[in-house]
């Protein structure tokens, strides 16, 4: 049973990703940002009821790259978790969550992890999660006409992985650095 909101609930607020990417946009132009950069930041917190990160509970626990980059990271995870994806999160009784950005010369990684309360638990929420990623791969494949911003979002969703690493549940995105460089660029130059 579900302690939060039903995925048919969750209101979305995309506000929050559109002023984020017109402030990242900025950054770029004005070379106050490398999105090149090597940079490892990782950090944790605990979800409301509503799916959002309690700002106390938010730790960095660790760091490492350009200032300016890393200050993008904590805003970008700031504007996800100001537009609600974290909810559907809440939705399936995750509370914990820890984040794992990094990106070296060749791979961007972005994870997403929880602990639950046994192995079983992490084992049905990845066979849930893969389940509705290749739901949404193909309704995004069957979608007329396919947008850039489709194509972005199934480059996205096929970088996806679901796995369990014993009682942690994990979610996990791996890009060749200029895959996601081309789709930042690309959503940022249709705001």
């Amino acid at each position: 049973m579900c302690l939060g909101q039903s995925n048919n609930e969750i209101e979305l607020n995309r506000r929050p990703l559109i002023e984020f990417g017109e402030s990242f946009k900025e950054r770029i132009q004005s070379g106050k940002v490398n999105v090149d950069a090597p940079f490892v930041f990782e950090a944790s917190g605990k979800l409301d009821k509503a799916g959002k990160i309690v700002p106390s509970t938010f730790k960095i626990t660790r760091s490492e790259g350009d200032a300016n980059t890393l200050e993008i990271i904590k805003n970008a995870i700031s504007a996800v978790n100001d537009a609600r994806y974290f909810a559907y999160l809440r939705s399936m009784d995750i509370t914990d969550v820890t984040f794992l950005l990094k990106q070296d010369v060749t791979i961007f990684t972005g994870q997403v992890s929880s602990e639950m309360v046994n192995d079983q638990r992490a084992n049905s929420l990845a066979s849930v999660f893969a389940m509705l990623t290749k739901m949404a791969i193909s309704r995004k494949q069957g979608a007329q006409p396919v947008s850039q911003s489709d194509k972005n979002d199934g480059l996205l969703l096929n970088s996806m992985s679901t796995s369990a690493s014993g009682k942690t549940f994990i979610i996990k995105f791996e890009l060749a650095k200029g895959t996601l460089r081309d789709i930042l660029t690309a959503n940022l130059s249709t705001k």
